[in-house]
């Protein structure tokens, strides 16, 4: 062999040598080797590993885990090293249907990423808290106001129940990351560090008493008769001579209602001004999450999974929530199957799943191994938001929550599910996913009850929205609400019943009748005026002229007084609406015209606007509504050329609704009546109509 060749391989082996020492102390463990079982009494253990993003080194590390079938209230758990030492390690927060928070030391002389949780049942050992990071818990409280600091440690010690205890960067909190609005105390608890020794000052900024301690002392205070506000200019401060090193560090404080606030200042010796106690101050918690489970050997398989509440759309209490759901082991041919308790399903071994509602739900997980063995596990899952996000909704959240859900599917979705979803879509404006959900509650409106019945008054503007215009669903919608809602709701209800009968199905006598059930001390003031002007419009199309004229007259104008300026105000609307109709704005015209005919019920009458209106229903391709309007203005045209325009514009309607043999009749009307209109001529060049040719005596 060469020397240089012999050199080469001396070097490369030397290098092998070097990485080792960098693998072990990554991986913790010799590659392949197996690891002892450190607890024989164990039912299983987690492997956890630093994530690739935690910050390092960091004296505690934290974890969130889930306890399988193990009682929160009655699990031991307890971490161990790779290199098999046992550490320090506390239970931050468990609770039925939460994932457990697990903090644990990470100061040891054991420097890798890998560490062992073993979990059992039966009473848990006392808590051993590492000595590291920083905490923020929150407690159920009736504030009644602290005054000292005394008064406020008592009444922590009997504040409860406890919503959350988790990990914290430092104290500047002005959300409950823990879901509490009202109502509750905070501790802010842990370790900060100084380089220098000297004399540091501390305040605190809150927006309720406040109370911070260091090293057991106090040193600031804002008690509940505070005079100089939140404490903004450092009003609430105090002193502290420390020493170079680590220093412990609590904050506790009350609030009743409102915004919340929780902020601890400081100015260090070489600081002139007090500032924002910074992140870098507080001892880190490195980030570990689990990444294998185990069972003892000679034991039947057993699986895990946990979850992590990714996401959430909130929009005036309604809400979706995602959640990312993982399964352990991972073993090649494995087959998984899931069952999220809201008809939802996965195969995947790590789905994730949009809720449509928050709640436990029990998820159930199947498994099958590559040589056929199985196993199952059934766990709660709390369904919630994420209170420690910086938002209620985001656009692009709600997008991919849409996008998540349209592959989902809703079929199988729970009737409470589906009303949630009715309804948030409906306060958003979200048509794609309203359209899959219409179709599903109409096919299992038995399975709704009164509770849900103002979904489907809801989904009747769905249907009849002009984009949509499916009116045998939007008919069915009105008459399951009618039928299913509360009283409020069925008065409601029926009124729409009422005008969709009038304006789209053109049933007059059925909408009289359907309009005489109406409640009208369930209606708004304006809905039951509404309700008089839809029984003058039935009446103006069986041709009653006098008597809609009378029922306009009873439900008022809105303006006492038909002034000059009234009139001309309305001229002006007439006018806008038609040049919105040019520039193809619709609904803008459209709003202008209603406001008009609303508060001069008589408008209605008029066929100059009328006839505006019909040109916006046939171009929004509404011709239900354009047929009825047209047969009301033939009612009470008395121009002629008017009447030659409503006769082609119903023939337009009618040949929309595929009545191709009314529409000839209407249109040979047209040719016959008014031979010499323009709208005769229209008819003439783009149909072929011409005047029946009179018989010679």
């Amino acid at each position: 062999m060469s020397g240089t060749r012999q050199r080469r391989m001396l070097a490369g082996r030397g290098r092998r040598l070097w990485m080792l020492p960098i693998l072990l102390l990554i991986t913790g463990e010799s590659p392949g080797a197996p690891v002892p079982w450190h607890m024989p009494s164990a039912k299983c253990r987690i492997r956890l590993e630093r994530a690739a993003q935690a910050v390092w080194p960091a004296p505690a590390g934290h974890a969130q885990i889930s306890l399988g079938t193990l009682d929160p209230g009655r699990c031991a758990v307890s971490v161990y090293a790779a290199d098999g030492a046992k550490v320090r390690s506390q239970i931050l927060f468990a609770a039925e249907g939460e994932t457990v928070g697990l903090l644990f030391d990470t100061a040891s002389p054991y420097q890798g990423s890998t560490y062992y949780v073993y979990l059992e049942g039966g009473a848990a050992e006392p808590a051993a808290p590492p000595l590291g990071g920083l905490v923020v818990e929150t407690r159920r409280c009736q504030p009644a106001g602290l005054k000292d600091a005394n008064t406020a440690w008592q009444a922590w010690a009997k504040a409860g129940p406890t919503l959350g205890r988790t990990p914290a960067k430092l104290i500047f909190h002005g959300a409950n990351p823990h879901g509490a609005d009202a109502n509750f105390m905070t501790l802010f608890s842990g370790w900060f560090k100084v380089e220098k020794d000297g004399e540091y000052e501390f305040a605190v900024l809150a927006s309720g008493p406040a109370f911070l301690r260091v090293n057991n002392e106090l040193i600031a205070q804002r008690p509940v008769d505070a005079v100089a506000g939140r404490g903004s200019r450092g009003q609430y401060a105090g002193k502290a001579r420390l020493k170079a090193g680590r220093h412990k560090i609590e904050m506790l404080t009350e609030h009743a209602r409102g915004e919340w606030l929780a902020e601890v200042a400081w100015k260090t010796p070489e600081d002139k001004y007090l500032k924002l106690m910074p992140e870098r101050a507080f001892e880190p918690v490195a980030r570990f999450q689990a990444l294998d489970f185990e069972t003892p050997p000679q034991t039947p398989a057993q699986i895990y999974f946990d979850w992590q509440i990714a996401d959430h759309s909130i929009f005036e209490g309604l809400m979706l929530v995602e959640i990312k759901f993982r399964a352990l082991p991972e073993v090649a041919g494995s087959q998984w199957r899931w069952n999220f308790q809201d008809g939802g399903s996965s195969s995947e071994s790590s789905p994730t799943h949009v809720y449509l509602s928050p709640g436990q739900r029990r998820v159930e997980l199947e498994w099958q191994g590559p040589s056929g063995n199985r196993a199952s596990l059934s766990q709660v899952v709390s369904v919630r938001p994420d209170w420690s996000l910086p938002h209620e909704w985001l656009d692009k959240s709600f997008a991919r929550h849409k996008q998540l859900l349209l592959r989902q599917g809703l079929a199988a979705a729970t009737p409470e599910d589906l009303a949630n979803l009715v309804r948030l879509c409906d306060k958003v404006n979200e048509r794609d996913l309203m359209a899959q959900a219409a179709v599903v509650c109409l096919a299992r409106q038995q399975e709704f009850d009164a509770r849900q019945g103002d979904v489907f008054y809801l989904l009747g503007f769905h249907f009849e929205d002009p984009q949509i215009r499916k009116y045998q669903e939007a008919e069915l919608a009105w008459r399951v609400a009618c039928r299913l809602g509360a009283p409020t709701i069925r008065a409601k209800a029926f009124l729409r019943l009422g005008q969709f009968q009038v304006e789209v199905a053109g049933q007059s006598t059925e909408a009289l009748k359907t309009l005489a059930t109406v409640d009208k001390t369930r209606l708004t003031e304006a809905e039951a005026r509404q309700c008089g002007l839809l029984v003058g419009d039935a009446l103006l199309l069986q041709g009653k002229v006098e008597e809609a004229r009378a029922a306009y007259a009873k439900a008022g104008a809105l303006i006492n007084e038909i002034s000059r300026a009234q009139s001309m105000r309305n001229r002006a609307r007439l006018e806008s609406a038609r040049a919105h109709v040019e520039r193809q704005d619709y609904d803008v015209a459209e709003d202008l015209l209603k406001r008009v005919e609303w508060e001069e019920p008589l408008e209605r009458l008029s066929v100059e606007s009328g006839l505006t209106r019909i040109r916006i229903f046939l171009e929004r391709k509404e011709y239900p509504k354009a047929i009825t309007r047209s047969l009301q203005l033939l009612q009470v045209v008395v121009v002629d050329t008017q009447r030659a325009d409503l006769l082609y514009l119903l023939a337009e309607a009618r040949l929309g609704m595929g009545q191709k043999e009314e529409a000839g009749k209407t249109l040979q009307k047209l040719a016959d009546e008014h031979p010499y209109s323009e709208a005769a001529a229209k008819a003439r060049d783009k149909y072929g109509v011409t005047a029946t040719p009179k018989k010679r005596r």
